[in-house]
């Protein structure tokens, strides 16, 4: 986050409910600032004597300051050093931080009372005062007279000890409460020290003039209050003509039907954000299926009104935290967004949802395509032609008859990862075989080759990165990785006599343990089909080339599946496999062919 938007969301948090992290980083940092403060006040020694007078105006004065902010390179400053160092040199050393938090909450008070500042906030303020400590711990400990020459290493030793206990409560709120990194708080502080540094000495000439040069402070204070807030009204006027500039833009870049954001955003927003990457990012182009019919048989206006259902519902199921939808044209959406905690396939399941839509005599769905951003395309050009092309080609397979729509999603398949095509093959050789032994005939039988060779369709959509990672693959590479079985599914069921497919594709790495993914199914919970297909999967991955492992024998590949029987796979699958594997010599030799 940078500089200029940390300012803009400190200004937005006044007015808004804070979080429950907020709320506790701001209660513990106050409250241990009160104790710390009260513990100062009440066990330390006062060095000298105080006037009530001098006490009110300096109060007064610092709560007037604590309201101008000074907008200084990318952050804002309060001149409060122009009260906190007559403070220190006038009232009693371990009096001034309950001064100074005294000070900050007069300041707030009219917000207080006009209910624009939630109540917790004044545990900000308390927190806000930690800088207060360091120079009255250091006078407290080392008593000066500021009129000295003498007394300037004292004075400096105050003033770095402000900065480090200034610094060190400001990291820890805004890394605790908000999760900003300190780093993109360092600009900001070192402009707020520079401003201290300079105004530290004009409060050290008031302090020394008198009760006369303290009293001055109070309608100085006054000034600076009046000078700040006509600057700040001068800078919202000019920022509502630059609203009404931005709302005119914004319109160019709205559909006008759906409400979204159109196809000039998309690209817009494609090249702003492309541009960082450390940040990945998910886009998803859909296509509705039924929709010319549709408007075919009810009209242009009964289309253009489920058009505008149809955003709504797409735009509800975007997490705007997250991502974005849009509108390309006709019956066209996508949808720009950071991979959500919950998964890729989440967002894939609620926004093909979103889009679907049944009554008496029509049914639209949706097809997509998917790209991901930088890992597999690194411009908005790319990742759009990517994911267009991966829409066409399930488009395509919805339209192509039954019996055949596998043969296209197979062909996309192998024309991704050419390997897919014999390994599909033999894991389907040896399902088939343990199938059949099992009693499996017809549409069963056909259903479980379709599986076996469809159980890889979902890694269309990993990276090539990811698939082609030589060594053991990161924390969050493996969890895109194990998207790809329900993404396969997913696939699938927009073929409806391919859902049944993809079920069993679904299922292909549980365990019979329960720690498999993705439904963390666990023994006979899991389809049959998929455990078939997980023993023989592993099987022909053990016994083929590997970027990270050597290839084992069969020999050694089934004393493996007979190791891992009974918890990564069904024993008696793994039994039947076994048996069928080694009295069959077409199997054996498909498996050799394979190695």
């Amino acid at each position: 986050m940078t500089d200029e938007r940390l300012v803009d969301e400190a200004r937005s948090r006044r007015a808004r409910r804070p979080s429950r992290r907020d709320i506790v980083t701001s209660v513990l940092l106050g409250g241990g600032f009160l104790v710390t403060a009260v513990a100062l006040a009440t066990g330390v020694s006062w060095d000298r004597s105080w006037s009530p007078v001098e006490l009110a105006a300096l109060v007064t004065g610092y709560a007037l300051l604590s309201r101008v902010e000074l907008e200084i390179g990318p952050g804002s400053a309060v001149p409060i050093q122009l009260v906190f160092v007559p403070m220190l040199l006038v009232l009693p050393v371990p009096l001034v931080p309950l001064c100074v938090a005294a000070g900050y909450v007069l300041g707030a008070l009219p917000e207080y009372l006009r209910g624009h500042v939630h109540p917790v906030r004044v545990f900000a303020l308390l927190s806000s005062s930690w800088y207060s400590l360091g120079p009255a711990i250091v006078l407290s400990l080392a008593p000066t007279d500021g009129r000295r020459l003498a007394a300037a290493p004292v004075l400096l030793a105050a003033l770095a000890s402000q900065f480090l206990l200034d610094g060190l409560s400001s990291l820890i709120r805004e890394r605790f409460a908000f999760g900003h990194s300190p780093r993109s708080l360092v600009s900001s502080l070192a402009w707020i020290w520079w401003v201290d540094s300079l105004l530290a000495p004009i409060g050290l000439v008031a302090a020394l003039s008198g009760r006369i040069g303290v009293l001055l402070v109070l309608p100085l204070a006054g000034l600076l209050q009046m000078l700040a807030r006509e600057r700040r009204v001068r800078i919202d006027r000019a920022v509502s003509v630059g609203q009404a500039y931005r709302g005119a833009l914004d319109d160019a870049h709205r559909d006008e039907l759906s409400g979204l954001g159109n196809r000039r955003k998309l690209v817009s927003d494609l090249a702003r954000l492309s541009a960082d990457p450390a940040h990945e990012l998910i886009l998803v182009v859909y296509d509705l299926n039924g929709f010319k019919d549709y408007n075919d048989t009810f009209g242009h206006p009964a289309g253009d009104a489920l058009l505008r259902r149809l955003a709504g519902k797409l735009a509800a199921a975007v997490d705007p935290a997250h991502g974005e939808p849009y509108r390309l044209g006709g019956d066209e959406f996508c949808v720009l967004a950071a991979p959500p905690e919950k998964g890729v396939e989440r967002l894939l399941h609620d926004t093909v949802e979103a889009l679907r839509e049944e009554g008496d005599g029509f049914a639209v769905s949706t097809c997509f395509g998917a790209s991901f951003i930088p890992s597999e395309a690194q411009d908005a050009s790319s990742a759009l032609t990517i994911a267009d092309r991966r829409l066409y080609a399930q488009k395509h397979a919805t339209k192509v008859s039954r019996g055949q729509p596998h043969t296209v999603l197979l062909e996309a398949m192998f024309e991704r990862d050419p390997d897919l095509r014999e390994h599909g093959r033999s894991v389907a050789a040896h399902a088939v075989a343990v199938a059949s032994s099992l009693g499996f005939d017809g549409r069963e039988l056909e259903e479980l080759t379709l599986a076996a060779e469809l159980h890889d369709i979902g890694k269309i959509a990993i990276p090539d990165a990811v698939l082609n990672e030589p060594g053991p693959l990161s924390d969050d590479e493996r969890k895109l990785m194990q998207q790809h079985t329900v993404i396969g599914q997913r696939i699938l069921a927009a073929l409806p006599e391919l859902q049944t497919v993809g079920t069993v594709v679904r299922a292909t790495h549980e365990r019979w343990d329960g720690k498999g993914y993705t439904d963390g199914l666990a023994g006979h919970a899991i389809p049959l089909g998929g455990r078939i297909i997980a023993v023989c999967d592993a099987f022909e991955a053990m016994i083929s080339t590997r970027p990270y492992a050597a290839p084992r024998t069969a020999v050694e590949a089934l004393e493996e599946l007979r190791r891992c029987a009974g918890t990564q796979f069904d024993p008696d699958i793994v039994r039947v496999f076994s048996d069928v594997f080694q009295g069959n010599e077409g199997i054996v030799a498909a498996a050799a062919a394979a190695a």
